[in-house]
């Protein structure tokens, strides 16, 4: 085998071993949103009850249990449906990666679907006729350690991952190009 493609070989071990790092990583992310995700729509309508006193005094003992009965299977059920969306592998390659990005939010199709949750946020909220019923909700990256996970630093290592990756396949994409034109160049030299 010749040092090039011992390199390229390399290269592509390299690749996989990273692409399965960003798998088990992405399982982490997952892991932090499934133990976070309806502990949201618990903290915002707990936020829209105690910011709301003129209603919240006019919510009996019974109701006020019925809406955390019901914001916990609408957080479980918001819950599953955006993590079995989350399972779809391609969403976590990135379209765009640069430097900039830090946050778990700057992967536009994840976030995307993460924000549903708000939509649970307001359904619950209509159904109860709270005052804010109408006011649109938007999901923040939790920024405290999680089931001894911390997300921020997930995050950072995730697009850290993705740079690797891009700038591995960069290489043997100029690798390959130099090839191809040696080979040509050769053949017409050769003609």
């Amino acid at each position: 085998m010749s040092a090039e493609n011992q390199s390229m070989a390399e290269l592509r071990q390299h690749i996989e071993t990273l692409n399965e790092q960003v798998r088990a990583l992405t399982d982490e992310i997952k892991a932090v949103l499934h133990a976070d995700l309806p502990e949201y729509i618990n903290r915002e309508l707990k936020r829209s009850f105690v910011s709301h006193p003129d209603f919240a005094q006019t919510v009996d003992n019974d109701t006020l249990l019925s809406i955390k009965k019901r914001v916990q299977s609408v957080g479980e059920s918001a819950r599953d449906s955006i993590m079995a969306a989350l399972n779809d592998d391609n969403l976590w390659n990135a379209s765009t990666i640069g430097d900039s990005q830090k946050s778990i939010a700057d992967n536009e199709a994840v976030w995307g679907i993460v924000q549903k949750i708000g939509d649970s946020v307001s359904e619950v909220r209509q159904e109860f006729g709270f005052p804010d019923a109408n006011d649109s909700t938007s999901y923040k990256a939790p920024t405290w350690f999680i089931d001894r996970r911390y997300l921020p630093s997930l995050s950072e290592k995730y697009w850290r991952l993705l740079r690797e990756i891009n700038e591995a396949n960069r290489q043997i994409n100029e690798t390959q190009s130099n090839e191809s034109k040696g080979r040509l160049a050769q053949r017409w030299d050769d003609a």
